[in-house]
């Protein structure tokens, strides 16, 4: 499946950090953009940047590992299903959505209007990551090993320590664009070299 612009709907918070980085690395291999919530100024309400962000998008990966109580106090993450649920309504029939969890069946329990849909199982792990983008986006006329993401992968590792530095956070605005744009030089330069 081939899109230029994918939408990431994942959770923003530290723990999760190694599985964005690891989904940034795997889209720009592919080829594609990765585009977020994050990059639009915060001029306008919430559900207005989301409604722009996601209608540019062909597709969309919706992360629904993280939707377990969280806070002080503890609440349910309703964020991922609802930018899910967003998502499909804007698109309808012309875009092509993934879900990824972390465990097996969980989602048949606590979304079961999309049953039959079997979501794509990283495991809570980036090479888990890895795999689903791969089952996702990867395509015959693009030829990226699993040893090409790898590479690429550690490429983008290494930049996170100094965009951590200068931006506070990789959940910011200038933090994700600097991954994206890390991610699609290192595509670029590893994949001209062979």
């Amino acid at each position: 499946m081939s899109a230029s612009n994918v939408f990431l709907n994942v959770p923003f918070d530290r723990e999760y950090e190694p599985l964005y980085v690891a989904q940034i690395a795997a889209l720009t291999a592919f080829g594609s953009t990765p585009r977020s919530v994050l990059e639009i100024p915060p001029h306008r309400g919430r559900l207005e940047r989301l409604r722009t962000i996601i209608d540019g998008c062909e597709a969309s990966v919706h992360d629904l590992s993280r939707v377990e109580l969280w806070g002080k106090p503890p609440l349910p993450r309703f964020n991922m299903p609802f930018e899910l649920g967003l998502a499909l309504g804007i698109h309808r029939n012309n875009h092509k959505w993934f879900i990824f969890d972390s465990k097996p069946h969980r989602m048949s329990h606590s979304l079961n209007d999309l049953g039959g849909y079997d979501p794509a199982i990283h495991e809570g792990t980036p090479e888990g990551v890895l795999r689903a983008v791969t089952n996702a986006f990867g395509r015959k006329s693009l030829k990226v090993r699993h040893d090409d993401l790898i590479t690429l992968w550690s490429a983008l590792r290494a930049v996170v320590p100094r965009v951590r530095r200068e931006r506070g956070s990789l959940f910011t605005r200038a933090a994700f664009e600097d991954l994206v744009v890390a991610g699609q030089k290192s595509a670029r330069a590893h994949f001209s070299r062979k």
